[in-house]
């Protein structure tokens, strides 16, 4: 780990852009597996990614082409999917609002 002169910790930018890579691809085939599973919500999603084990994660690297993860690479896919659950979210609660407005509207 590298330090500036403050003494604050910084990524090393190669690592981080090649557990970009990883995430990329590990998203890319648990969307295959959840889609062939038929789990469409995001809230569903984001629970059958954060319960998975060991074996689940390892047959999602194996499908992904990528080597087991590591715990961090493993949150940074998690986080991938609260982020979609926040966005899901965010839209249901704009398309409520609006249709709201329009009928205080009329």
């Amino acid at each position: 780990m590298m330090y500036t002169p403050e003494t604050t910790p910084t990524e090393n930018p190669w690592k981080a852009q090649r557990r970009a890579k990883k995430v990329d691809a590990l998203v890319s085939a648990l969307d295959g597996a959840l889609d062939a599973s038929k789990i469409l919500l995001p809230e569903q999603r984001l629970d059958a990614v954060a319960g998975m084990g060991s074996v689940g994660w390892a047959s999602a690297s194996a499908v992904a082409g990528v080597n087991l993860p590591s715990v961090e690479t493993r949150w940074e896919v998690v986080r991938r999917y609260e982020a979609r659950v926040r966005a899901s979210l965010d839209a249901q609660i704009a398309s409520d609002l609006a249709k709201a407005l329009r009928a205080v509207a009329v």
